[in-house]
């Protein structure tokens, strides 16, 4: 094995391990079923393709082969999905059609089609997968003006990344084939993979973040300087990519222990177990700093049904973006409030009057936990008053 393709194999695995992290993730993340279906098995069929593409160009295995082919040819229809969750909207029934009837004749092909047909097979394959990705790129750019402030640079930015990814899958697909390389499209989707997870940090905390990628990739590029200079014919390039992709899986690995161990949640029945009389807005709001915290201003509520939404927040004191209700008119409220704000969570505080935060949490900070918790502390300060 060659030190190139030995570096190539670790950066699709990698991409691999980081989508596996994200469906763990998505089993316990407070998301409507549809929406965490898409998500979960968009997430399994790149999950299988990248661990497997390794395996294929390392052993000539006709059924290892044939299975990634499979996975190849449902990846489009799998971004597809991701690309309908993320909007939290059906993409246009032309483009759905094409994709499923596209993917099911790729499928049969990858499956049933003779060796000697293979090189054929892969360009039709290709184009395929430019044309849906292509849809989807235009898609999330298109309808993101519809989503909520917090959501939409987000979303734009993954439009942009599957732009990105177009030339890279052609040039890999077209020069890559038979040659050695690294597979930068992985690297891509990693990128993806590691902006989706940190969705609430790049938010609250951009510098932060920013920082801490810059750190990342000095720490990448003086390891890829010195495994060059020891190894002459290995690139910085090729060195230093494997070793910023484990970098940022080791960083999702962190994320997702710290989501485990439930920060948050500590930090919210520590509010719970404390004396009544500790209970202040300024003591909730200190806590929830790092989350993007904010008050809702009597503006934003000025056009608002307020009896409506003290009627809806006096039942269920918190509203999130990932279970609303479209069919209700004080969830279309709450959304538009939301939105303004670009906030992921409203909590009431209190409804007599109307006493709202916002909160910007992702799927690093969130769970099915999270908002039973959310909920018992605003009805402990609805029940007792806010001070301060």
């Amino acid at each position: 094995m060659t030190a190139v393709l030995a570096a190539d194999a670790l950066l699709s695995v990698l991409a691999g391990m980081g989508l596996l992290i994200l469906r763990r993730s998505l089993s316990t993340a407070d998301l409507l079923p549809w929406l965490k279906s898409c998500l979960r098995f968009g997430a399994l069929v790149l999950a299988v393709f990248y661990v497997l593409r390794p395996a294929s160009w390392m052993w000539e295995a006709t059924f290892v082969d044939r299975i990634l082919l499979v996975a190849a040819a449902m990846a489009p229809v799998a971004i597809l999905l991701i690309s309908e969750a993320a909007l939290r909207r059906h993409a246009p029934a032309g483009l759905k059609w094409i994709a499923f009837i596209g993917t099911v004749l790729t499928v049969f092909g990858a499956a049933l089609a003779p060796r000697s047909l293979t090189p054929e097979y892969l360009w039709v394959l290709l184009v395929f997968q430019l044309l849906i990705l292509l849809a989807c790129a235009v898609f999330l750019w298109s309808e993101s003006t519809q989503a909520e402030a917090s959501d939409r640079k987000l979303i734009r930015t993954f439009a942009v990344l599957v732009f990105l990814s177009l030339p890279l899958i052609a040039f890999e697909s077209a020069v890559l084939r038979d040659r050695g390389g690294l597979h930068l499209s992985a690297l891509v989707l990693l990128i993806g993979v590691w902006l989706l997870y940190g969705r609430a940090l790049w938010i609250n905390a951009p510098a932060r973040m920013m920082r801490w990628s810059g750190a990342l990739l000095v720490l990448a590029l003086i390891a890829g300087m010195a495994v060059s200079f020891g190894h002459p014919g290995i690139g910085v390039l090729q060195s230093a990519v494997p070793v910023f992709a484990t970098l940022i899986v080791a960083s999702l690995i962190a994320l997702d222990l710290a989501r485990a161990a439930g920060r948050l949640e500590d930090e919210l029945l520590a509010i719970l177990t404390s004396p009544k009389d500790a209970l202040t807005r300024p003591m909730l709001l200190e806590t929830l700093a790092g989350q993007g915290v904010a008050t809702v201003p009597d503006d934003f509520m000025a056009e608002a049904d307020i009896p409506l939404l003290q009627a809806r927040m006096r039942c269920d004191p918190v509203w999130t973006s990932a279970t609303t209700d479209a069919s209700s008119d004080a969830d279309d409220a709450l959304s538009d409030v939301a939105r303004r704000l670009g906030a992921s969570h409203l909590v009431a505080l209190g409804t007599a009057p109307l006493d709202l935060i916002g909160l910007n949490l992702g799927p690093s900070e969130t769970n099915a936990r999270l908002t039973p918790l959310l909920a018992a502390v605003a009805r402990r300060f609805a029940d007792g008053g806010v001070r301060g």
